[in-house]
This record gives structure tokens, sequence and C-alpha cells, in this order.
């Protein structure tokens, strides 16, 4: 094509020939429809799954089988539904359920003793009925909040009864449990939930470990007739305490005995993602105004942590702040020992009665 005339004329033909040759360059790659498209077998078309040692498939309706790596039947189980990356299968003979998850490519397990999904085998190879998609959908990573939400509808579904568990099982279920709800991260629903099913559980332990043993009573107090520590929970607006202390036997007039002695506190404001907490009459006269290394021990899992020595009404107590997150907090929720000292000096000993409502409680209400 040839423009002739003035030299606007001819500065439009040049413009013109440059969109030209741009448009013939693009338009066969936006104009091509097989390379926007693709085969794809999810949750609702997939029938055979292999996994290093054997494989699930389909045996027609609802029934399924797992086979060894020799082809050999081993278990039957029957499909209970799906979605678009998942199957769900249950064996009810024996109590045992499965996620055959193609999203994450990892077949998922759970049973009476616990109920909580967790991984079982990595997928190796998927078979079934493929469909025909634009673009084959990119994974999104899932936020804090949808992981953290997603464990707390894991544990819920079918979580089975306090009464049913193992101490042990119930132990795990507490301090899961209580690491969900100090994360700040669950849903106003699955906080309430996961609330009531720790104070069924905790209630549940109690019982058992009244039934075993009395609480010991703290050598220390033995002189001026105290009773067994207790965890106490207690809240004053914004703020929310729990207090491990022991109470004397007198109640009214003690002759200037001191009735009521704090051996351990953790206090926190609602809004703040930290609490302090102070060891009283844990330190000693050098130790105010230095930080101290406080080494405690639930259960046999170690927490170190910085503390500050600073004055008190009955001697030298040790601060220390902490993230509210920090599995610390769960575990003296869900322990049974409690064992802590200052780097080389004498161990001390802590109850934990009580510790998992008082310490729950005050992290359901900063956390809110």
């Amino acid at each position: 094509m040839k423009f002739t005339g003035s030299p606007n004329a001819a500065a439009f033909a040049a413009a013109f020939a440059i969109c030209l040759s741009a448009t013939a360059l693009t338009l066969p790659a936006v104009f091509t429809p097989a390379a926007a498209q693709q085969k794809v077998i999810d949750g609702r078309g997939v029938t055979y799954v292999e996994f290093n040692g054997g494989a699930f498939g389909t045996e027609g309706g609802n029934s399924w089988s797992e086979t060894n790596k020799n082809g050999k039947v081993v278990f039957r189980f029957r499909e209970t539904g799906r979605d678009e990356w998942s199957v769900y299968l249950v064996d009810e003979s024996r109590g045992v359920n499965l996620q055959i998850d193609l999203f994450k490519k990892m077949i998922f397990y759970a049973d009476k003793g616990n109920p909580t999904l967790r991984p079982l085998y990595p997928i190796t190879h998927v078979e079934g009925n493929a469909r025909v998609v634009q673009k084959a959908p990119e994974p999104k990573p899932p936020s804090s909040r949808e992981i953290v939400n997603e464990r707390a509808r894991d544990m819920l579904d079918g979580a089975a009864s306090s009464r049913q568990l193992s101490t042990s099982v119930l132990d795990a279920r507490l301090r899961s449990v209580g690491r969900l709800l100090a994360s700040g991260e669950l849903t106003r629903r699955n906080r309430r939930l996961l609330t009531d099913l720790t104070i069924q559980d905790q209630a549940e332990l109690d019982r058992r470990q009244a039934r075993a043993r009395p609480e010991p009573i703290d050598p220390d107090s033995r002189s001026r007739n105290f009773g067994p520590a207790i965890w106490e929970f207690s809240r004053d607006g914004r703020t929310a305490t729990a207090t491990l202390a022991r109470t004397s036997d007198c109640r009214r007039d003690c002759n200037d005995e001191i009735d009521y002695e704090a051996i351990i506190s953790i206090d926190c404001k609602r809004g703040d993602r930290s609490a302090n907490i102070i060891f009283w009459t844990l330190g000693e006269e050098r130790d105010e105004g230095r930080r101290r290394l406080v080494i405690a021990n639930v259960d046999g899992e170690r927490t170190r942590l910085r503390a500050r020595g600073q004055s008190s009404l009955n001697g030298v107590s040790l601060k220390a702040e902490m993230p509210l997150d920090d599995p610390f907090f769960a575990d003296l929720a869900a322990g049974n020992r409690l064992r802590y000292r200052v780097e080389d000096r004498r161990v001390r000993r802590g109850s934990l009665k009580g510790s998992g409502r008082a310490i729950r409680s005050m992290l359901s209400h900063c956390l809110r």
C-alpha cells in the first residue's frame, strides 16, 4: 500500500505499518485454543491412585479397596463423598477414615485413637476420568488463618469423647488445641467449639489425676500451714491473669501470718501479642536489676526465658516476656509436671492443678 501527499500522511502510513506487523506477531498466540486447554484428573473423576507399596482403587459403586504391592486386597472401604480435589473413604469395621487429596498429592489417615487426619502416603500415580479445562488451576498457597482453621475443623470433625481417649492421647489433644487457641487466627465459631472441647478434656484429665493420686504439697509451704498450690484465673477490664498461688488454712485472723502467696503469675492485656511471666521469690538479692536465665521444664519440654530481677514485697522476683502464641503456654495448660530453676540453682517444683482452665481462659480473653 502506498501513501502520497503531506508529511502527516507519510507518518500515519509508517505508524499503520508498525501496527500491522505487531498484530501479525501477536494474533497466533492469542487465538490458539489448544495451548490454553489441559486434561486434569481431579477428585470427581479419580478412580485409582498409587503410593509406594500399594494402591487404592474403585470396585464399582461406592466400594474401594486397598491393595499391596503384589495386588492382593488388604482392606476395603466405602466412599462417603467427593469434592473438587478429594475422595473420602471409611472402614467402619476398624473405625478408619481416609482422604485421598489430589491437590496436596497425599493420602490422609485418621482412626478412633486419633480422630485428626494426618499424612499417611504420598500419591505417586493417578488414573481416572479426565476433564478438559481452559487452564490447570494454579495452587494458591493457603494463608496462616486458613491453615489454622482447617486444622481446627479436622480436630472437631468426629472428635472422640474425652472418656473414650487414653490419658496420653487426651494430653496430646489438649496441647494441640492449646496451640490453636494461642494462634489468634481462629474464627469465632471454631474458638468457641475448641474452648468447649478443652473444658471437657481438662475436666476429664483432672478427674483421672485426682483419682490416681492426691495433689502433692510443696514442702516450702508446710511451715506456714499452706494448702496445695493451684492455678486460678482472674480478669480486670482488658487485663487477664493466670496465677499459681497457695492459700493458708486460716481464713480470718492468721496472727499476721501471710494467708496468700503467689508463686507464678502470667498476665496479658487484650490486643497485645505478649504476656508477662513473673516468678515470685525465685530471685536473690544479687539478681535485682540484672537479667537471669530461667529454665522451665514441663513434662520434659524445656523452655528458656530471659528474666529481669525486680524487688517485690516478699523478696526478689524474676520477670520475663513471651509471645502469647509460644508453645510454652499450651504445655503449661496441658502438662502434668512443672519444674523450674535459675541457671545452676536448685530446681523448684510447681503444681499444674487447674492450669488448663486458668491459662486457656487468660489466652481466650487476650486474643479476642
